[in-house]
């Protein structure tokens, strides 16, 4: 019976110096090993440990700051993110071949925030205009009962119905840079008057904050808030009103939930071509290329990554061809150019949600070098623009976002100047999108001037005001890039009207 207590008692001990073992050995591995600065696997910014003052510690922000960074750089991180994501999948249910990822998603309510997976744009969940019930779960339910029955008129042309593949008819013209180049003619208006979409067409539906995975591609889930859009469509307005002897260009993005997504993802307020049609119906004077249109003719190529939430390179020519050709100008041609490929990028929508689908299918990066010699500046400081780095216009980086081949990512403003002789120069007011786009648009101006509103300061004594910055510059053109979700974004509406 001695013995046996004796047993019971070195058995009890031997559990307690284990524990205590593994408590003393995780704690010291913490303090010893070297923090991490970046995530490869989430493709952004690690927090790091604050440095500690009396006024971060009294009122709070030491702490916070201090378990944010540890929870950004525990032990063994990866290893745990990776489990998990693969736990979530064993349990995630599977329809018709869609897998819903409701971790990190899209609804296109991004704010500033340079840390965040997603290309330097957060996620916050933003309370939805009136007209939809809203759960603590981050699911949005449409309620037909609050909402008006409203049809959506087509635009005249088209004969599909929203989320179709039907391919627009546009007539084909052979144009030529004129010197001097008249102001163009404003894009014609459909007669039809496009309204703001509401439910669903069967009455009712509903949409989680998240990525679709179906098949092998990844996509975001996009809403659409009228609120949101009126605010893109004021500051559009208030451009041409400010400026009203430039081109102002309106360039709204589908994302490829709208080209390859299943309908129930594509109508109602998930319907981006309504939406596309109902801001460009109430711009007062701005040209609005039909990327929408140039998109779905394109659909089967390579024009969106599968893993990433941008669109391709090519993609990117379509638009640039819709946008200049609007402006009465030439194309480059992109098949006289020389390019390059990055391939294994696995992006946005992969470092989001781990998804073993989605990295057994990695996407390529491709880049075309522009034929113009080109100088490129980025102002990489926003709070001190002053200070400069030279970049290229694209590169073979060797950073795990291989999107950041284009202009280096996302600074707050980047100058771009080329030897292309045509005496022009253009602003361009963009998210991420409008990276590949610059590539392209280098070879009909010779200065481009390039300001992300997410990164750009606007509130200290030397930020930038549009109106100051264009005041001493020769610009013809302005640009506004946006894919959808951040035309619907009321963080970047707010980050537009601070511009001007």
């Amino acid at each position: 019976m001695k013995d046996k207590s004796k047993l019971v008692r070195i058995y009890e001990i031997s559990i307690i110096a284990v524990f205590l073992l593994f408590i003393i050995g995780f704690g010291a591995y913490s303090l010893l090993d070297v923090n991490p600065t970046v995530s490869e696997k989430e493709q952004r910014t690690l927090k790091q440990f604050p440095k500690f003052s009396l006024e971060s510690y009294f009122d709070g922000s030491f702490m916070q700051d201090a378990q944010d960074a540890y929870t950004d750089t525990f032990p063994f991180r990866d290893f745990f993110v990776t489990a998990n994501s693969n736990v979530r999948q064993l349990i995630t249910v599977k329809m018709n071949g869609e897998v819903f990822v409701g971790t990190n998603g899209n609804d296109g309510t991004e704010a500033d925030n340079e840390d965040s997976p997603w290309d330097d744009e957060n996620i916050v969940v933003e309370k939805p205009d009136e007209g939809y019930d809203w759960d603590q779960s981050g699911n949005i339910t449409f309620a037909p009962t609050q909402t008006p029955n409203i049809t959506v008129e087509p635009t005249p042309g088209w004969e599909s119905t929203p989320g179709s593949t039907a391919v627009s008819t546009p007539t084909p013209t052979q144009v030529t840079t004129p010197t001097p180049t008249p102001k163009p003619t404003p894009t014609p208006k459909p007669t039809a008057t496009a309204v703001a979409p509401t439910a669903a067409p069967n009455g009712g539906g509903t949409a989680t904050n998240g990525v679709l995975i179906q098949g092998n591609r990844g996509m975001e889930v996009f809403n659409g808030y009228q609120t949101n859009a009126d605010k893109y469509i004021e500051f559009i307005n208030d451009l041409s009103a400010l400026f009203p002897d430039k081109n102002i260009v309106s360039l709204t993005v589908p994302t490829s939930m709208y080209i390859y997504g299943p309908d129930k993802y594509t109508q109602g307020v998930q319907d981006q071509k309504a939406w596309i049609d109902y801001i460009a119906q109430r711009l007062d004077s701005a040209i609005t290329p039909d990327i929408y249109s140039a998109m779905v003719e394109h659909k089967d190529e390579y024009i969106y990554y599968r893993t990433d939430h941008h669109w391709t390179v090519d993609g990117a020519y379509y638009a640039y061809k819709q946008a200049v050709t609007a402006l009465g100008y030439e194309a480059v041609d992109r098949d006289a150019l020389e390019s390059n490929v990055l391939n294994n990028f696995l992006g946005s929508l992969y470092s989001s949600t781990n998804s073993s689908i989605l990295k057994e299918n990695p996407d390529f990066v491709k880049y075309y070098i522009p034929s113009v010699q080109t100088n490129c500046i980025a102002h990489y400081n926003r709070s001190d623009l002053s200070k400069t780095k030279e970049i290229k216009v694209v590169t073979n980086t060797s950073d795990s976002n291989k999107y950041k081949a284009f202009i280096a990512g996302d600074n707050p403003l980047t100058i771009i100047t080329t030897n292309a002789g045509t005496g022009k120069s253009a602003i361009v007011i963009k998210n991420s999108y409008a990276n590949a786009l610059v590539s392209f648009l280098v070879h009909n101006y010779d200065n481009i001037y390039v300001i992300d509103p997410r990164h750009v300061n606007t509130t200290l004594e030397n930020g930038l005001n549009l109106e100051k910055y264009i005041s001493n510059k020769h610009v013809d053109d302005i640009f506004v890039c946006l894919h959808m979700n951040h035309v619907m974004s009321g963080t970047i509406q707010k980050c537009l009207a601070r511009l001007i």
